[in-house]
């Protein structure tokens, strides 16, 4: 009976903490709020439309055997499909072996009038390539884009 008399007592509590937890939570969030303004139209900025790591790449220009998984002694192939890139730009690429260290670096100084632009290249690995997990870095003028991470076994 005694510990019936005491959850009587103890239960409006409870109830209590329980709303009051909730109202805090409720006005905390209120108070984060965000936003934004101004900035330039991402339709302004080139920027990458796709981009793929691959076997080969066609006569067409298109990549052939999409996978991020390649056999030692072959190529890997890094096809780019960019947008708004027309004027000059600079496009980089950092190819890094499963050791962090970095094994090839091209660099395309491109001139173009065309919108929208396809740019591909490789990494000729041989049968004596570190095993492991690469990945190859894209800049674009010197800003980062995106890594692509890739497995060779």
């Amino acid at each position: 009976m005694h510990n019936f008399a005491y959850r009587q007592k103890i239960r409006p509590l409870l109830f209590f903490c329980f709303l009051l937890a909730q109202m805090f939570t409720a006005l905390a969030c209120d108070q984060t709020k965000g936003g934004g303004s101004g900035g330039l139209d991402p339709e302004d900025l080139p920027y990458l439309l796709e981009g793929v790591l691959c076997a080969d790449i066609s006569p067409g220009q298109n990549p052939v055997g999409i996978v991020d998984n390649f056999p030692a002694d072959s190529r890997v192939y890094l096809w780019l499909h960019w947008a708004n890139i027309e004027g000059e730009h600079i496009i980089e690429i950092f190819w890094d072996d499963p050791e962090g260290v970095q094994q090839l670096e091209e660099r395309l100084d491109l001139s173009t009038e065309e919108d929208r632009f396809i740019t591909w290249f490789f990494l000729e690995t041989t049968a004596n390539a570190k095993l492991g997990e690469w990945s190859v870095s894209v800049f674009l003028d010197g800003q980062f884009v995106r890594s692509y991470i890739f497995e060779v076994f």
